[in-house]
C-alpha cells in the first residue's frame, strides 16, 4: 500500500510539473507573439509618420531640416524601441523559459533525470524557444528596417526633393483619378 501512494505521489508530482512547464511556455509564447504584434503596430505608426512628413516636406508644407529632423527622430525611435522591447518583453519570457528549466530540479526527488529531462524537451518548450528566436528577429527587422528608411529618406530629402515631387504628384494625382 506505501509503495502505491509512492507511485500515486510520483505520478501526481510529474503531472504537475509537466503542467507547470506547458503553462510558463504557453506564457512565454503568447509574450513572444504580443511583442511581434506591438513591434508590427509600432512599425505602422513609425512608417505613417515618416511618410506624412515626406508628402508635407514634398508639398512644402515643412521645410527640408525639420523633414529631415523628425525622419531622424523617428529612426532613433525605432532602434530604442527595439533594444528596450528585446531586453523587456522577449528577454523576459526568455528568461522565465530558462528558469522553468532550472526550477525543474527542485523535482529531483520525485523524478527520475530522464522525466525531468522529457519535461524540457517537450514540444510545447521548443516549439515556445523558436517562437521568442522568431519574435526577436522580428522586433529586430521590423526597428532595422523602419530605421534605415528613415535614414534614407532623409538623406533623399538633403540631396534635392525633386523627384519626391514628382513621385508625390504622381500619387496624389494616380488618387484622384481612383476616387
Amino acid at each position: 500500500m506505501a509503495k502505491q501512494g509512492v507511485i500515486s505521489e510520483a505520478l501526481a508530482t510529474r503531472r504537475a510539473a509537466r503542467q507547470a512547464a506547458f503553462s510558463v511556455a504557453t506564457d512565454a509564447a503568447k509574450a513572444a507573439r504580443e511583442a511581434s504584434a506591438k513591434a508590427v503596430e509600432r512599425v505602422v505608426v513609425q512608417l505613417a509618420a515618416a511618410g506624412g512628413v515626406l508628402i508635407a516636406n514634398a508639398k512644402d508644407l515643412v521645410s527640408p531640416p525639420i523633414s529631415v529632423t523628425v525622419l531622424l527622430v523617428v529612426a532613433m525611435i525605432a532602434i530604442v524601441t527595439w533594444r528596450s522591447s528585446s531586453r523587456r518583453d522577449v528577454a523576459l519570457a526568455e528568461q522565465t523559459l530558462v528558469a522553468m528549466g532550472e526550477d525543474l530540479n527542485e523535482y529531483r526527488e520525485a523524478l527520475s533525470l530522464e522525466d525531468i529531462d522529457a519535461i524540457r524537451n517537450m514540444q510545447t518548450v521548443s516549439i515556445t524557444r523558436s517562437y521568442l528566436l522568431r519574435a526577436r528577429s522580428v522586433v529586430g527587422c521590423l526597428a532595422v528596417g523602419v530605421a534605415a528608411s528613415c535614414i534614407l529618406a532623409a538623406v533623399y530629402v538633403i540631396l534635392g526633393n525633386e523627384r519626391l515631387r514628382v513621385f508625390v504628384g504622381f500619387l496624389f494625382g494616380a488618387i484622384e483619378k481612383i476616387l
